[in-house]
């Protein structure tokens, strides 16, 4: 037997076994014998708290704007966005991360240097 054939007989071997402890209003045909969860109606929605997440975030990021358009035209070029402490932070510490990532470059590169000329 292939080894999908002795899966699938161990499957319904497993299923003849479960039903067969089970009680059997479980598997009746109405619906009134699977207990509700809950109603749709009374189950709490998500979506209002996913309004007020995307609204918080969306206030920051309109009252970044306001606070930083220096012509009133309601975009940020280059200069306006860079004087947003929020964007200046993010721009350091991208300058630092790649500053540590190059790092180990540059120590290759000098040992590199030293072996040419020793050699």
């Amino acid at each position: 037997m292939r080894a999908f054939e002795v899966f699938f007989c161990f499957c319904v071997a497993y299923l003849l076994v479960i039903t067969k402890e089970t009680d059997a209003q479980f598997f009746t045909k109405t619906t009134n014998s699977i207990p509700r969860l809950g109603r749709s109606d009374q189950m709490p929605s998500l979506l209002p708290n996913l309004v007020r997440r995307v609204a918080k975030q969306l206030h920051f990021v309109i009252k970044m704007v306001n606070d930083n358009d220096k012509d009133g035209n309601g975009e940020l070029n280059a200069e306006e966005l860079m004087d947003s402490p929020f964007i200046q932070n993010a721009v350091k510490n991208e300058l630092e991360a790649r500053e540590l990532r190059e790092l180990p470059l540059e120590k290759q590169r000098e040992k590199r240097n030293q072996m040419e000329t020793k050699g």
